[in-house]
Parts: structure tokens; sequence; C-alpha cells
């Protein structure tokens, strides 16, 4: 890798102010945040007033941005509200708003000037053309459409001032921001940022005559959640400017280890430019895995930056959180379910195995052993769960404890001060910190 690559910014979701703290203290360099009206996740923890501006303050802190996301379509009579929801955070520094409605860029670029505005992906840019009209609404950064290749960021890149890129977490269905299908099977709009997931459940597909074709799983539409570890090289040679995690709907401990991994493989690459890619695979891996532990949709894809799509992109068996195999079943006695193992386990694990009537039962390790050995796990009694069925941990009970330390940490900056006492003139102190790579 060339050593004049700038180094890109790690954006983490914020959805709750504990989710703020573990992505400040694991080392993201911004946060996007919602306020309490007009952002695509209205169903996130989101930030009252009060709440939103201490939050901006102890990003601030320690050198860290805040974007806030203003990214819903609105109505017209909304319009009416933006100025007063927008001037407490303007006032108190945040650093951008990340906008997809026209009208609203509009309006942001006439009352707030001087405030930076971010085209989200739900405006669906997918050419270097659209900047040349977004750049007269005062837009400074383009985050564009998740479905592109490496080569079509590049493109993007050359024409615009910042490129925002999603790198990890879920991926829609549709093109971003063009999905519909909560709208007319739920009710409630994406772009009101009240999607209800229809991608996610359950569907039969059937023939033109009704009959029903055989799939893999229930979830024909259910995308795996992107991981882009094996390729932030590419992304930091093409020059993106910020690597963005998804997920402001899910848990603080998410936050953490997404950060953490992101950190960990950004600094690696930047830092070690003659090293062979055996020392960034080993760690991406291991930076993989325990993001896996946390939240997988049956593993993870590495989305559209090398294809167009793809069978593999798909989690059909099951549409949230899976687990990770951590052994197989080989007897079954009564209550009694004896599990050779794959992985290492822990004390507090927690794993789920599913029956032949694929409902899920849930089991808790109360010993630690190591991969290859036997254990017995006591279960209710049944005979519905059949010997070779894969055991999952949804649970890591040590990696959940270690996280947690990110939400609960104190993290403070090293102050220097001078303080002169001298009789018959007045007592002078000198105060200096280094907050953001800045000298204050």
């Amino acid at each position: 890798m060339k050593t004049n690559m700038n180094k890109p910014e790690i954006l983490a979701p914020a959805g709750s102010m504990d989710a703020l703290y573990a992505a400040v203290n694991a080392g993201a360099d911004a946060v996007y945040l919602g306020g309490a009206r007009f952002g695509a996740r209205a169903y996130a923890g989101n930030f009252e007033k009060n709440d939103l501006i201490e939050g901006i303050r102890y990003a601030h802190l320690f050198g860290v941005k805040v974007y806030l996301t203003v990214n819903t379509l609105f109505r017209n009579e909304e319009i009416d509200d933006l100025y007063d929801f927008l001037l407490p955070y303007y006032e108190e520094g945040v650093d951008a708003v990340i906008v997809q409605d026209f009208g609203v860029m509009s309006f942001i670029h006439q009352n707030f000037p001087e405030l930076p505005i971010h085209a989200s992906t739900q405006m669906t840019i997918t050419t270097p053309y659209a900047f040349e009209i977004l750049k007269k609404y005062g837009v400074t950064r383009v985050v564009p459409a998740r479905e592109l290749s490496i080569d079509e960021l590049f493109l993007i890149k050359k024409n615009v001032p910042e490129l925002e890129v999603f790198v990890q977490g879920a991926l829609c269905m549709c093109y971003s921001g063009q999905c519909l299908m909560s709208s007319f099977i739920g009710g409630r709009s994406g772009n009101r940022g009240r999607c209800a997931g229809s991608c996610r459940l359950p569907y039969s597909v059937n023939s033109q005559n009704g009959k029903r074709i055989k799939t893999e799983g229930e979830y024909p539409l259910s995308q795996k959640d992107l991981c882009g570890l094996a390729n932030i090289s590419k992304l930091i040679e093409i020059g993106v400017d910020s690597f963005k995690i998804e997920g402001r709907m899910k848990n603080p401990e998410y936050v953490a280890s997404c950060v953490r991994s992101y950190r960990k493989c950004v600094d690696h690459l930047l830092n070690n430019n003659n090293e062979s890619d055996a020392g960034y695979n080993k760690l991406a891996s291991d930076c993989i895995d325990e993001m896996a532990e946390i939240f997988n949709r049956n593993g993870f894809t590495d989305g559209y930056y090398g294809r167009k799509n793809g069978k593999d992109m798909k989690s059909t068996v099951y549409p949230g959180h899976m687990g990770v195999p951590i052994g197989t079943i080989i007897s079954i006695k009564n209550n009694k379910i004896y599990v050779s193992l794959s992985k290492d386990i822990n004390k507090g694990d927690i794993f789920v195995v599913s029956n032949i009537n694929n409902e899920e039962i849930t089991l808790t390790s109360n010993i630690e052993e190591k991969a290859g050995s036997v254990i017995c796990l006591n279960a209710p009694k049944t005979k519905t769960i059949k010997n070779g069925t894969v055991l999952f941990r949804r649970f890591n009970y040590p990696l959940q404890k270690e996280l947690s330390l990110y939400i609960t940490e104190t993290k403070r900056n090293s102050i220097d001060g001078t303080v002169k006492l001298s009789k018959g003139y007045p007592a002078f102190i000198s105060l200096s910190a280094c907050i953001g790579g800045r000298d204050i």
C-alpha cells in the first residue's frame, strides 16, 4: 500500500447514549445519530434535545465528529419545524447533517449556509454526475448507493470532495432508498424512517399455476449483513474518506465490536506497508469471527464490491442473529444432549438448537471446555432433535462482558498545566490538552 494514503474515518452508528459511549471509547472518528424527528430509523433509541446536546459535547471532548440524520422524505408542513429543530444542534457545533430530501437540502443550505450537508445513501446516487447538481445545495460529502462496485466508487470519488462508503451492516433487498415493500405490505414507509423489515419475513415461492417451489429456507428475500474487511485496502487506495458501519438499531456491544475491528484493521494497513497479506488476513479473520459472535445472519457477504449479485448473499434460513456453530449433536438420551465441540466454550454462554419443527431450544453452558471435547447439556425431554444437528452459540459471555467495558469506561483526556504564584502578582494558571489531534 502507498504510504501517502489518507487515513479514512471510522464512522459508527449511535442509536442510544450507550452506543455513543461505546463508539467513542472503541476508537471511532465520527458517529451518526438521530434526533427525536426526521431520522430514517424512527425505532432506534434516538436522542431527545438535551441528550443529543450532551452527546455532541461528549464526542467533541475526544475529537469525535457528530453527524445528525435528517434523512427522511418530508411532508410540506414539516419544513416549518425544521429550523427550530436544527438550531440548538447547529449552535452546539454539530459537524454535518445527512439528508435525502432535495427540499430539506435547499432549506438547510439557505438557513444554515455554513453547515456541511452529506447526501444520504437513500438518494440512490450511482453515478459521478449527481454531484454536479448536489454541490449547488451545499453538499460536501456523498454517501452512494450500497450496490456499487469498487470501480464505480472510484469514478464517483474522482468527482466529489468526500466519499463515504458502507463497510459493515445490513443490506437492503432493493436499491438503497428505493424499496416500497414496507409501505405496501406493512403500511410503514422506509423513506419515513419506519421500515417494517418486510424482506426479513417468511415467504413461500409459487409457480404461475400455484404450485409451491421448494426453496432452501423460508426467507428468500433476506440478505446477509455486509462485511468489508477483505476490501478495505482497495477502498483506501481509491481514496474513500469514511468507512460507515450500519446499525443504529443494534446494541452497544455490536457498535463496540465493529468499531474496534475496523480501527485495528485500518491502522494495521496504514502502519504496515511492507508486511505480507498474511498478517492482515489473520487480523481480519479474527475480527470477522468476533463480529459474527455479536451479530451475523448465517455469515457475512462482501456485498457488491466485485459483483452485481449472488445466491450466497442470501440468509434464507434465518433472518436475525444466527450465532456461530460451536459443535454437533452426537447423542441424545432422555434430557441429555451430547455435543462434539468445534469451538471453545465458556461458562455463561447461551446456545440454541432447532428441532425438526424449526422451533428453537435455548441451552446455557455451566462449564468451560475446549474444542475437540464432548460435553453434556441438559435439555427439555424431546424426541424432535436429531443427531447431527448443529448447535449455535448466540451469546458469548466473556466477549459480551469485555465489550460492555466500552460502554461503562470513563474516558479521559490528559491535561498539562502550569501554575505561577508570585508575591505581589496575580496568580497565573495555564492548561493545555490534545483533543482530536489539535492542541487546545
